[in-house]
């Protein structure tokens, strides 16, 4: 699996749009925090 970072556009049943991710925060050996924002509407 590839590492998420500032800057990927992440899509999946998540998210009702593709997003790009702002940052990315370890908060546990297995869990992250990402920020992302809509890529076509630029809603957090």
């Amino acid at each position: 699996m590839k590492e998420i970072e500032p800057g990927n556009v992440l899509e999946g049943p998540y998210w009702q749009e593709k997003v790009k991710v702002i940052s990315v925060k370890r908060i546990g050996v297995k869990q992250l925090r990402i920020e992302v924002v809509g890529v076509d509407t630029s809603r957090y």
